[in-house]
């Protein structure tokens, strides 16, 4: 009764495996870091800011205006923006001043002006949707080869005669489109070329965006000491006290001036988001380099061909696989492993010694209509004839 228990759910696990069919794979892990989990993460964050932003609240202002309804300072401040004094940022708070920032202002004083936290939720949506588009580009540019030619071969149960007449198909496809996927290879370079500039481009405009405190904003902050003479970049990009000055006809019709406090509870969100998308931007850049010099290494360098290709099929011989690297280009190379990331093991083995037959089958026919001085020879693949 134990034995049993103990084999059926191993058979279940068994049959599911067996019958499970895998999604088509034509990118590798690096181009998803763009447009999956960046274009993700953008999205939460947008949701959040959006939701706190239009549902919470995110300013509060403090004014000594009776005659004033506080809810159109809030409006007002919010629209308007806001600002804080940097003469007042390294002062000691508490005894020097009420908050970081936060002084009276002289004419004369430098003032730095808060209004993008309006346009955070908006610039989000927009940097996610630009992550996308590299994606949507190669995908148009793919037009869906790889889930063609892998048929049912993603199936890992599938009849001999199914599976022989596939894996003919496959073989005999590849052998008469020999040298057609190197566009299609030089198009996914290019796309991932794309991408490592794409991300230099959106640090760009981050740090246009927030007024050229983005380039070392998260550098600052994680080494950020809270000593006195230096000034907390979190404080300085996304201020949680500012000013906001309102000004409104008195009684007699003279112009007065309310000098308001306000409190933005949205930064204490944005000041986290901004951290985690500088540390994401470097890293996923270096990453986009590596990823670049990758693909260089495979186009130059044989060997890297091999090994990859090896890796993707387990169960093929070493020697078919060096057979493969040697007499296919780059492109039909890349094409190949593209189809041994999406074809089952159980089935990808036969594939590459089948295709590895057939190529030195047309390199010896080739030899032989040299020595019979140019002699037209016809040599059967599949259901049809290559004149050589």
């Amino acid at each position: 009764m134990s034995t049993a228990g103990y084999l059926m759910p191993l058979l279940t696990r068994k049959l599911k495996y067996l019958g499970h069919i895998k999604t088509t794979k034509i990118d590798n892990v690096v181009f998803k870091l763009h447009y999956r989990y960046t274009f993700n993460a953008l999205i939460v964050a947008c949701a959040v800011v959006t939701s706190y932003q239009f549902f919470g609240t995110p300013i509060m202002c403090l004014s000594q205006a009776r005659t004033v309804n506080p809810h159109t300072i809030n409006n007002y401040c919010w629209v308007e923006g806001t600002f804080t004094l940097p003469k007042a940022l390294t002062k000691i708070t508490g005894e020097e001043v009420v908050m970081p920032g936060i002084e009276q202002k002289n004419r004369k004083d430098e003032i730095l002006k808060h209004d993008y936290y309006q346009w955070v939720c908006f610039v989000l949506f927009l940097q996610a949707l630009a992550f996308y588009g590299p994606h949507l580009l190669w995908k148009r540019w793919e037009g869906g080869h790889v889930k063609r030619l892998v048929a049912d071969l993603n199936k890992a149960l599938l009849a001999e005669s199914k599976k022989a007449q596939s894996e003919n198909s496959l073989v005999k496809f590849l052998i008469t489109r020999r040298g057609w996927f190197d566009e299609y290879a030089l198009k996914y370079f290019f796309c991932e070329i794309f991408n490592f500039f794409h991300v230099l481009v959106e640090f760009y405009i981050t740090n246009w965006f927030l007024a050229g405190n983005f380039v070392d904003y998260g550098w600052q902050a994680m080494f950020f000491d809270g000593s006195a003479e230096e000034i907390n970049p979190l404080t300085r990009v996304f201020p949680k006290m500012t000013k906001c000055n309102f000004n409104h006809y008195g009684s007699s019709g003279d112009i007065q001036v309310y000098d308001n406090y306000c409190l933005l509870p949205l930064n204490i969100i944005n000041e986290k988001i901004y951290i985690g998308l500088w540390i994401w931007f470097v890293l996923l850049a270096i990453i986009s380099a590596f990823s670049i010099i990758y693909r260089l290494c495979c186009f130059f360098y044989p060997p890297a061909r091999y090994r990859l290709l090896q890796i993707v099929s387990r169960r093929s011989r070493p020697q078919v696989v060096i057979d493969l690297v040697n007499q296919l280009t780059y492109g039909d190379w890349f094409i190949v492993y593209l189809l041994g990331q999406n074809i089952q093991q159980s089935h990808l083995a036969d594939i590459l010694e089948l295709l590895a037959l057939q190529l030195e089958a047309e390199v010896y026919q080739s030899d032989e209509t040299t020595k019979n001085g140019g002699q037209m020879v016809k040599l059967p693949i599949g259901d049809e004839e290559i004149k050589a």
